[in-house]
C-alpha cells in the first residue's frame, strides 16, 4: 500500500498549503513573465514534480527567461524551509551562478546572494532587471 500523497488527494492541512504554494509560485511567474515581455525577453515554463516532506508529491513549474545576454532559470526548491515560507533558486545559464529567491514570513519575496545570505534585496521589477543584467555579466 502506497503512502504517497498525490495532488488530487485531500489530506487535512496538506492540500491547502501545497495548493497555496503552487498558486504563489504561479503568481510570481506571471509577474516575471510580464516584466520579461516588457523587455522583449521570451519565457517558457516546464513542469517539474516534487516530493516534499510533509506536502507529498506535487507538480510546480520551472520558469526559463530567455534574454539576448543569456538565460535565467527560476527553479522552486521547497515550500517548507526554516525561517521562510518558500524558496526558489534563481540561476543563469550556462554558469549556474545562483541567487536565492525567498518568500519571507510577511509574504514578501526577497532576493538573497547564495554566497552571502545577509545580502538581501526586495523583489521588484527594478531588482529583477538589475539582477538579471548583473548575473548575465558574471556568466
Amino acid at each position: 500500500m502506497s503512502t504517497e500523497v498525490r495532488a488530487t488527494e485531500s489530506v487535512a492541512g496538506v492540500v491547502p498549503i501545497r495548493d497555496e504554494w503552487v498558486a504563489i509560485v504561479d503568481a510570481l511567474y506571471h509577474q516575471v513573465e510580464g516584466w520579461a515581455k516588457a523587455l522583449d525577453w521570451a519565457t517558457r515554463r516546464d513542469p517539474e514534480w516534487f516530493d516534499e516532506p510533509g506536502l507529498g508529491r506535487y507538480q510546480v513549474w520551472r520558469l526559463l527567461v530567455h534574454a539576448p545576454e543569456g538565460r535565467l532559470v527560476f527553479k522552486p526548491v521547497a515550500r517548507r524551509v526554516t525561517g521562510a515560507q518558500g524558496l526558489i533558486d534563481l540561476f543563469v545559464l550556462p554558469s549556474y551562478d545562483p541567487m536565492l529567491l525567498v518568500r519571507h514570513d510577511d509574504g514578501e519575496w526577497r532576493i538573497h546572494s547564495f554566497a552571502d545570505t545577509s545580502d538581501s534585496r526586495p523583489w521588484a521589477e527594478s531588482t529583477f532587471v538589475a539582477l538579471a543584467r548583473e548575473m548575465f555579466a558574471r556568466a
